[in-house]
C-alpha cells in the first residue's frame, strides 16, 4: 500500500483516494498469498513478504503500466522448491534460504539478458499442451499441500501418490477446529462470490478469513 501511495505522489493528488484503495485492495491481496507462496517453496514468511514488496518498489520506480503487478507466483514457487529440494534436504534452513536467494539473483540476471537482447520470442516456442499439463500438475500439487493444512494433519512422502494415500488415511486424525475453518471459509468465499459479484476478491478473502 505504502509503495502504491509513493506512485501515487508522482502522479499527483488527483489520483490519491483510487490509488490508496488500490493499495489496500493490493495489500489484502498480496500478503497472505505470497506468505502462502513462501510456505510452497520451503521458505520462511518474512521471504514472502520481501518478495512481495522489493518488486513492487522497483516496479513503482521504473514503470508505467497501471495493470502489470511484479509478484511472486505459485509455478515459480514451486519449481524453487523442487530445485532447492533436490540439493537441500532440509528446507528453511539457512543454507536453504541462501540458495534461494542466490537462485533469485541469477533467474533476475537471465531475464535482464533477455530484456536486453530481446529474446522474449523464445516463449513461443513453448507449446500449449506442455503449459497446460504443467499448470494442472502444479494446481493438483498445491490443492494437496494445502489440504494438509486445513485437515490439521501431515504427510512426510516425497511423492504424489504416496502423499495423497497418507492425507486419505490420516483423515480420522484431523484437527476438527482446522477443518472446520478451513470448509467455513471456503462457503463464505463461494456465496459471496454468488450473493455479491462486485465486491473485491482480495474483500472477500479478509471477510472469509475474520
Amino acid at each position: 500500500a505504502a509503495v502504491t501511495w509513493f506512485a501515487a505522489g508522482i502522479r499527483g493528488p488527483l489520483n490519491l483516494p483510487r490509488e490508496i484503495s488500490a493499495g489496500v485492495t493490493l495489500a489484502a491481496l498480496a500478503i497472505p498469498l505470497n506468505i502462502g507462496y513462501a510456505q510452497i517453496a520451503g521458505l520462511p514468511p518474512i521471504a514472502g513478504l520481501y518478495a512481495a514488496i522489493v518488486p513492487m518498489l522497483v516496479f513503482a520506480l521504473s514503470c508505467s503500466s497501471r495493470q502489470l503487478v511484479a509478484s511472486p507466483d505459485a509455478p515459480i514457487a514451486a519449481l524453487i522448491a523442487s530445485l532447492l529440494t533436490a540439493i537441500v534436504a532440509q528446507p528453511g534452513s539457512l543454507r536453504y534460504v541462501e540458495l534461494a536467494y542466490a537462485q533469485a539473483l541469477v533467474c533476475a540476471a537471465v531475464f535482464l539478458l533477455f530484456f536486453t537482447f530481446r529474446l522474449g520470442f523464445l516463449a513461443d516456442f513453448l507449446s500449449e499442451p506442455v503449459l497446460v499439463g504443467f499448470i494442472a500438475g502444479l494446481a493438483v500439487e498445491i490443492l494437496t499441500s494445502q489440504a494438509e493444512k486445513i485437515l490439521g494433519i501431515r504427510a512426510d512422502a516425497e511423492r504424489f501418490f504416496p502423499e495423497l494415500w497418507q492425507i486419505i488415511t490420516g483423515l480420522p486424525q484431523a484437527h476438527l477446529w482446522s477443518v472446520v475453518v478451513g470448509v467455513a471459509t471456503m462457503v463464505v468465499i463461494v456465496a459471496l462470490r454468488g450473493l455479491a459479484p462486485a465486491l473485491p476478491g482480495p474483500l472477500i478473502a479478509l471477510v472469509a478469513a475474520t
